[in-house]
């Protein structure tokens, strides 16, 4: 579903009314056409996940949900490769999707015991 004609025209089209800024606690990102690597992108520049916790007092419970995304990659075989989150500080999640392919996601240390060395 995630690499239909359908669902990436869907998300090119809310990908551009993010950048409206419409509901402040929502996510903002732009769709990253894809090539060899991978067959599309997306950048998150804000994050409603890293909002509501910043909000509730626990932002560094952020990167915990980040690391979800590695079973949803591996589960629905995503091949997502990210290498920067903004939970981590960074300036955007950059999210790189290629069908079938290996999925290489930083895990905070702390994670580790629960998902062992998944990058690389």
């Amino acid at each position: 579903m995630n690499f239909s004609s359908r669902y990436l025209k869907r998300l090119r089209k809310r990908a551009a009314e993010s950048q409206k800024r419409q509901y402040p606690g929502d996510y903002v990102y732009t769709f990253v056409e894809g090539g060899e690597e991978f067959d599309y992108g997306v950048d998150y520049v804000e994050c409603a996940s890293c909002k509501f916790l910043s909000e509730q007092g626990a932002p560094e419970l952020a990167p915990c949900l980040c690391v979800i995304d590695v079973l949803y990659s591996e589960k629905f075989g995503w091949g997502l490769v990210r290498t920067m989150t903004l939970a981590e500080g960074y300036e955007k999640c950059d999210f790189r999707f290629k069908k079938g392919g290996v999925t290489r996601v930083k895990v905070p240390e702390f994670m580790r015991w629960l998902y062992g060395p998944i990058e690389s």
